[in-house]
């Protein structure tokens, strides 16, 4: 009887913390989730200011929020559609992290590489990095992270290998519309526009050749024009040999071989 009344106390109690498990299961189900003074969003970018970006102006709104204002303020309110953003907690407004970021990510993207996609800028100085920011967005926040610079006038951009212009370019250029395992570099030429060079190895000699894209050289040749060393009917003055420089040209003769050195006397440049 003794070993029956022991057996009947063990599955009531199991009974009763089975029922206890399911109750604190459902409580911590219905719990809403932690919260805190920021959004996931804001711990994603490298951009963490807390005051008014420049060129705009700080103000409090009746609500105690401070915000900022993109035009001058009139009674100590901001024009209609000139709103740039908040240092308050906010939903509808953005932070003012978020607006910089903004701002500096639609600069660049016309100007950045690919590969170095986070514009910077402090005043004159202005570049591209691959790596993240300082949290004012003024300067790459690893010095030996990879980078380029937007220089203040064409002639350094277009001739400098460091630049941004010149590094987007190098990484958009195809060499060849055959495929062929090309490596691509660019070559300086002084104050000239520097020149993206295409290599490759000759499956026939198995010797290494080398031309350039046709865009770098098109820009290249403007810039002779320009200066007076050539005239507007350059394109006419080349010899056969000398279009191989062209990668257009060069893949006709030595890649796809369908057509001869000779053959190009015949072959304008477009």
């Amino acid at each position: 009887m003794r070993v029956r009344l022991a057996w009947i106390g063990i599955i009531v109690i199991t009974c009763v913390l089975l029922f206890l498990g399911v109750q604190v299961y459902t409580l911590w189900k219905e719990l809403p989730p932690p919260t805190e003074g920021f959004t996931v969003a804001e711990l994603v970018g490298d951009i963490q200011i807390k005051a008014c970006p420049a060129k705009t102006n700080q103000f409090t709104d009746t609500g105690g929020n401070i915000l900022c204002c993109k035009a001058a303020l009139v009674g100590n309110a901001c024009p209609t559609g000139q709103l740039a953003c908040t240092l308050s907690e906010s939903t509808t407004i953005p932070t003012c992290s978020a607006y910089v970021e903004s701002v500096l990510d639609n600069k660049g993207a016309d100007l950045c590489p690919p590969t170095l996609p986070n514009y910077y800028e402090n005043g004159p100085t202005r570049g591209c990095t691959a790596g993240k920011r300082t949290t004012d967005g003024t300067a790459p926040a690893n010095s030996a992270d990879k980078q380029c610079k937007l220089y203040a006038n064409e002639k350094d951009e277009q001739s400098k290998l460091d630049s941004c212009t010149n590094l987007r370019m190098l990484e958009r250029t195809t060499c060849f519309t055959t495929n062929v395992d090309e490596s691509k570099t660019l070559v300086g030429w002084g104050d000239l526009p520097a020149l993206v060079s295409c290599s490759y190895k000759d499956t026939s000699s198995h010797m290494p050749r080398s031309c350039y894209s046709d865009e770098s050289l098109y820009r290249y040749m403007e810039n002779i024009v320009s200066r007076g060393w050539a005239t507007k009917e350059w394109r006419s003055t080349w010899n056969p040999y000398a279009k191989t420089y062209w990668s257009s040209k060069h893949q006709k003769v030595y890649i796809d071989k369908t057509k001869s050195v000779e053959d190009l006397a015949n072959d304008p440049i477009a």
